[in-house]
């Protein structure tokens, strides 16, 4: 009970300053899981993310598939592919993605998932190469009867590695270079599920991006300042997302007993 205390107060903090931010985009999802058994689900999923300060402008379209397995009622285990494009400049990047779950419920109506994200991206990814991400996700056990919604609210913490390096300065002004390696994302996730029937689910969900510098040395932070020119290197990309996603599930047809 403690530590959900504890996330839920992460999650308030977090969210103190988040409708104050100017950008706001969409994003829209169709996502097709298949159950391949009690244990591997499988999954494709396809984003398209639009500006909605900026006139629906397209970010990005991405493109996923996922496999989930179940190694018992607690742990779980995530394989996936991500390929991304981004239409304005024409660039195409990929990931590939493991996480590991932990989830047990701390109180009778109450599931708490804990994950440990890692992903490496290609190089056409010049922010970082790899990224560490710590997941929290607190659910209820089981739906409500209106609408049999499934509330959540979800944490990440991003840890960056790599990617191409940015201009540093030291105390007298001299520049060097070297990768904003370190804690400088989180997410935060408000999400309502609604489960139509049995094979079709709704997700509407609110979600802010903050960027910082935590717990970052001088020559690996982001958003850097010229003292010269007074040119942003890296600068901290922070928005709101307003988000629907369309779930189908399929499973594999039972065998007939003769």
């Amino acid at each position: 009970m403690n530590k959900a205390f504890i996330v839920f107060l992460i999650i308030l903090f977090h969210s103190k300053s988040s409708f104050a931010q100017k950008e706001w985009r969409n994003w829209n999802s169709a996502e097709v899981s298949y159950e391949v058994n009690k244990k591997l689900d499988l999954k494709l999923t396809q984003l398209f993310s639009f500006n909605i300060t900026d006139s629906f402008t397209n970010n990005f379209n991405q493109s996923s598939l996922q496999a989930d397995y179940d190694l018992n009622k607690h742990v779980s285990l995530r394989a996936a592919a991500m390929f991304t494009n981004f239409p304005s400049s024409g660039t195409n990047t990929m990931r590939g993605i493991l996480r590991f779950s932990y989830k047990f419920n701390p109180l009778k109506f109450l599931t708490w998932t804990n994950s440990i994200q890692t992903e490496y991206h290609s190089n056409q990814e010049t922010r970082y190469r790899e990224r560490i991400i710590y997941v929290s996700r607190l659910s209820l056990k089981k739906r409500l009867k209106f609408l049999r919604l499934s509330p959540s609210v979800t944490y990440w913490l991003f840890y960056n590695i790599g990617g191409d390096p940015i201009r540093h300065y030291d105390a007298t002004g001299a520049k060097t270079y070297s990768t904003p390696d370190g804690f400088h994302r989180s997410r935060l996730f408000i999400n309502l599920n609604s489960k139509i029937n049995s094979k079709f689910q709704v997700s509407l969900y609110y979600m802010n991006q903050q960027e910082f510098n935590f717990l970052t040395p001088e020559n690996r932070k982001m958003n850097v300042i010229s003292p010269v020119t007074g040119k942003v290197y890296r600068a901290f990309d922070k928005y709101n997302v307003l988000g629907v996603t369309g779930i189908l599930e399929l499973k594999k047809p039972k065998k007939k007993s003769k």
